[in-house]
């Protein structure tokens, strides 16, 4: 397995199930989130771009289960396409902190 799957001996800063109850989002401090498969217990794709090395940032998986959304240290917010990994946008605010995401 690839390493940049495994997520053991990482500090976890958010974890969100999946809509459709069989998957669940990790978003670990290593600027990597990963979408585990319940049912075979192993992670099946991962989303880069997002920035999270000490703060608590949160992420989320849309209510369709097609795109995850995670804010970051960078200031933004940033949208994948749930199965394929893509980035899809990245939303950008002009101050000096935290995006404070919340998908809802």
């Amino acid at each position: 397995m690839d390493s940049s799957y495994c997520i053991q001996d990482q500090n976890i800063s958010c974890i969100t199930l999946h809509p459709n109850g069989r998957r669940l989002l990790i978003h670990a401090k290593d600027n990597t989130l990963r979408m585990l498969d319940l049912r075979m217990k192993s992670v099946i794709q991962k989303y880069v771009g997002s920035l999270n090395f000490r703060q608590l940032v949160h992420s989320d998986i849309t209510p369709c289960g097609s795109f995850v959304l995670s804010g970051s240290e960078d200031g933004c917010a940033y949208a994948w396409n749930a199965d394929t990994g893509d980035q899809v946008s990245k939303f950008c605010c002009q101050f000096d902190s935290v995006f404070p995401f919340s998908p809802w």
